[in-house]
């Protein structure tokens, strides 16, 4: 049975939060990729959905009002609302408590290969977004190597499981039906940045719910599905995310 992401991160979002709080540079490139990717400027009322635990924020560096969204209470129980971020908290992220064309830009990262309808998602998001607002996503894409490590590798050493939905063709076809003009759609690779090895299995585990397999399995899981480089200075952990951008039409 598919457990919708609210469900999902009820259980297991406080470990994720824990791996993100104990190394929160980890995923830098991540961050920034889709910060750049979404054209975010001064000024700019940014969404953030599913938020998990307010992170994107942190690693924004222009003057800007973030807007982060959830449905687990787990990922934001140690978040504060502040004025450069505000916390909401809804039932379902395709309908949220915003106003109609209120935001300048929207970013997904990770968080919609556990959203089984995402096509009422999308039609959410070109409903808050500005004339000519800009959605971005980043996700795994389906059979890349992230994904059959989420859903081979960390679906067997999980014990709620692994069952991810991926982008994928049908991905593009659903956001132009919700009236967005895709102007950029391609993989991109880059490492996840630890100390060591030891580092990078305790991350995943938590950020993964890992809890049938030791730090040894992990790393040998890693290697097998993704591929590291570790020297003298640091270990470095093959990811790669799908990245989309869009804009929103208006006719």
């Amino acid at each position: 049975m598919f457990e919708s992401y609210k469900d999902i991160f009820n259980k297991r979002g406080l470990a994720y939060h824990k791996a993100m709080l104990t190394y929160p540079l980890a995923r830098t490139e991540e961050f920034k990729r889709i910060i750049e990717l979404a054209g975010i400027e001064d000024g700019h009322t940014v969404v953030d959905i599913p938020s998990g635990g307010c992170y994107l924020n942190s690693f924004i560096d222009k003057s800007v009002t973030t807007i982060s969204i959830e449905t687990s209470h787990e990922f934001v129980r140690d978040s504060l609302s502040s004025n450069k971020n505000i916390i909401l908290v809804c039932d379902d992220i395709a309908s949220t408590s915003l106003k109609d064309q209120s935001v300048d830009r929207v970013a997904s990262l990770a968080g919609l290969h556990h959203v089984m309808d995402k096509y009422s998602f999308f039609q959410e998001i070109h409903r808050i977004l500005k004339t000519e607002g800009i959605f971005c996503i980043a996700d795994a894409y389906h059979n890349s190597n992230v994904a059959k490590f989420l859903n081979i590798f960390v679906d067997q050493n999980n014990s709620m499981g692994h069952k991810g939905i991926f982008l994928d063709n049908n991905t593009r076809r659903e956001l132009e039906a919700a009236n967005f003009q895709i102007c950029y759609d391609a993989p991109q690779q880059y490492c996840w940045e630890f100390n060591s090895t030891r580092e990078m299995a305790e991350y995943c585990k938590l950020l993964f719910g890992i809890d049938r397999a030791n730090q040894a399995e992990v790393v040998d899981g890693i290697k097998d599905y993704l591929g590291y480089l570790e020297n003298s200075e640091k270990c470095l952990m093959n990811w790669e995310l799908h990245f989309i951008k869009c804009i929103k039409r208006t006719t």
